[in-house]
């Protein structure tokens, strides 16, 4: 087997931009909530990577930003004014956060949503008996910490919220194909 190592800093050297704390992430919700990055956008970053590799396998950053931008023309600005124009109702939800409204979100958080979720998955780990006629059990919490809500027999299994609030089984992580 053929070990490949690439030390990250090569990596890193690609972005020479830097922004101040936190604005990265505010822009990435930004862009997230207003679609701003989204393929139709931007294109499908992956395969306009692997074409200008292709074409070009030597290609610098510099290539890759040239050959990129005379595909798409317009995405950066198209791109930014999405982000613009949802920056402007982030700014103005920002400003109507204070204390009150904090402490109702994680008291909404902590005790309502984490209570209702949990009962979903006490439903569901009851009725996997009834319908499947298998053993289930809760994960544990070191389970849980990664990613797993229950078992059915000794095989690992996610719920998730489904449409019309209704959490739904998640079946196919554990059996593909039913």
């Amino acid at each position: 087997m053929t070990e490949l190592s690439i030390k990250a800093a090569a990596i890193r050297s690609f972005s020479g931009k830097t922004f101040p704390k936190y604005t990265t992430q505010i822009m990435n919700l930004i862009s997230n909530t207003g679609q701003a990055t989204r393929p139709r956008v931007v294109g499908q970053m992956s395969a306009l990577v692997a074409k200008f590799v292709a074409e070009s396998p030597t290609g610098t950053v510099k290539d890759w930003k040239r050959w990129y931008l005379a595909q798409h023309p317009t995405a950066i600005d198209d791109a930014t004014d999405k982000i613009l124009a949802k920056l402007g109702h982030y700014k103005e939800a920002i400003d109507r956060i204070d204390r009150p409204m904090i402490c109702r979100w994680v008291e909404d958080l902590v005790i309502a949503k984490s209570f209702k979720g949990t009962q979903y998955h006490v439903l569901i780990i009851r009725s996997v008996p009834q319908y499947y006629n298998m053993p289930c059990r809760f994960a544990s919490p070191a389970e849980e910490n990664k990613g797993i809500d229950g078992f059915v027999r000794d095989i690992p299994f996610k719920s998730r919220k489904g449409t019309a609030n209704r959490f739904i089984f998640l079946w196919t992580s554990i059996h593909p194909g039913m």
